[in-house]
């Protein structure tokens, strides 16, 4: 799994943004209809991959707002899974809650500033680590990738051949 940073196909000049779906498959946003085939365009793309360029972070250290101020949960125990999240709260969470009950018959568990929110336990708070992303190209666009994504040695590297090839798209129209 990848977090993009930055990902732009183009022909011509034209950028193309990109957004990623979360099984990683790239689908474009906004794309004007392709006037060549796949192989007329080249993919630059930065990425730093989740397994090896991010951690998992505190609650703190992510300056989480429940962590901070507290934050309240719903739960509806009206059906199974309510129930399930309200036994998850009471018996397993290891949090400190105040438990009340609304005029809809929803029980209000509020939880006070200071601990770990539930976010944290699906590691969705990540810290970035001080690794250098990947500067990749690679031959074709979204609909067809064209031979090996060649991985840059440094940025300044992949922004001189994003350029290069922006001026040889222009000398070439």
């Amino acid at each position: 799994m990848y977090l993009r940073i930055r990902r732009a196909t183009h022909l011509a000049g034209s950028l193309v943004p990109v957004a990623v779906d979360k099984a990683d498959m790239v689908r474009p946003l906004n794309r004007p209809i392709p006037q060549s085939p796949s192989n007329a365009y080249k993919t630059y793309e930065i990425a730093r991959p989740m397994a090896t360029h991010w951690r998992k972070g505190s609650c703190a250290e992510v300056e989480c707002q429940a962590h901070t101020n507290g934050w309240q949960t719903f739960v509806d125990e009206s059906d199974d899974k309510g129930q399930a999240q309200a036994y998850y709260i009471r018996r397993e969470s290891g949090r400190g809650f105040v438990e009340t009950f609304n005029e809809y018959g929803v029980t209000e568990f509020t939880f006070g500033a200071g601990q770990t929110c539930f976010s944290s336990d699906d590691e969705t708070h990540r810290i970035p680590l001080d690794r250098e992303a990947f500067f990749m190209v690679q031959g074709g666009d979204w609909r067809k990738r064209i031979g090996d994504r060649f991985t840059h040695a440094t940025p300044d590297s992949w922004v001189d051949d994003f350029g290069s090839h922006q001026d040889q798209l222009a000398r070439n129209q």
